[in-house]
């Protein structure tokens, strides 16, 4: 007799009230893409509002990103913490200060930037299958490790 541990999946939020009531995929792609926009749009405001804590201060960025990963998923969020980066890498002022360009992705705050994409993972991780702990523990220590390196 075999062992088998099975997997409960849970959907996310935005897939259980938004993509049930869409009619075919063209419409499905329309609103992830809208999504994706506007999640990279909260990412950046909320890049803007700083909590002044001594020494470093401290942005409202990683509260946006770990809302987008419970909400839209590990998919969805990834794709829009990756368009968030790949926007700042094109030069607009997404990042904190209103800044841009790539030599902000390769700065000091490069591995804190980088570590958003795993804070994704380990947030949706953790609300979309509760058995995979070691995933969001795993991806923590990523984003700790890219924190350390840059």
């Amino acid at each position: 007799m075999k062992n088998q541990t099975q997997l409960l999946t849970y959907p996310s939020l935005f897939e259980t009230l938004v993509l049930e009531s869409a009619e075919n995929n063209a419409q499905k792609i329309i609103r992830y893409a809208v999504l994706a926009f506007g999640g990279s749009a909260l990412i950046a405001l909320c890049a803007q509002i700083i909590v002044p804590f001594y020494p470093v201060p401290v942005t409202m960025q990683t509260f946006a990103v770990f809302l987008i990963g419970l909400t839209y998923g590990w998919r969805l969020g990834g794709l829009t913490v990756a368009l968030y980066l790949l926007e700042g890498a094109i030069g607009l002022p997404v990042f904190h200060g209103g800044k841009g360009g790539m030599i902000v992705l390769m700065g000091p705050t490069a591995g804190y930037l980088y570590g958003l994409l795993s804070k994704n993972d380990g947030a949706s991780a953790g609300r979309q299958h509760p058995a995979l702990h070691i995933r969001f523990n795993m991806a923590w220590k990523l984003h700790r490790m890219g924190q350390a390196c840059f």
